[in-house]
């Protein structure tokens, strides 16, 4: 059986990984840093969505998405964040993280990779 968790801050996603109650978080809240200046690390970031800022983690056994959201928080703009909508499909009977760029052909997941890949990221989280 899979366990999700749903929460908006996704930097409390290394507690949650400790406590060994989920197998995968998903989470929003960063914008993925909705302004993003070149020489600035990773862009204007919230309180608790500075460390898993956007994109795909893996936090012990836990998976973590962090979804960079359509809307906007404070200026009401978006510079270097792309907008992002994900699609999740649980799958029984295996565990991972696969992004499919199209039906033709899929890669896994490490890191933060998926944000690299632009407004729609489809994700498959297979959980057992």
């Amino acid at each position: 059986m899979c366990s999700v968790l749903l929460s908006h801050e996704p930097d409390i996603a290394d507690a949650v990984s400790a406590s060994g109650g989920f197998h995968l978080q998903l989470s929003g809240h960063s914008h993925g840093g909705q302004v993003n200046v070149p020489w600035l690390v990773r862009g204007v970031l919230p309180r608790w969505g500075r460390k898993y800022a956007f994109g795909s983690y893996r936090v012990g056994d836990l998976l973590l998405h962090t979804n960079r959201g359509l809307g906007v928080t404070g200026v009401p703009f978006r510079y270097r964040s792309v907008p992002e909508v994900t699609q999740i499909t649980l799958v029984r009977g295996k565990m991972g993280i696969r992004r499919e760029h199209d039906v033709k052909k899929s890669a896994l997941v490490r890191g933060s990779d998926m944000a690299q890949d632009g407004a729609l990221g489809l994700l498959r989280a297979l959980c057992t």
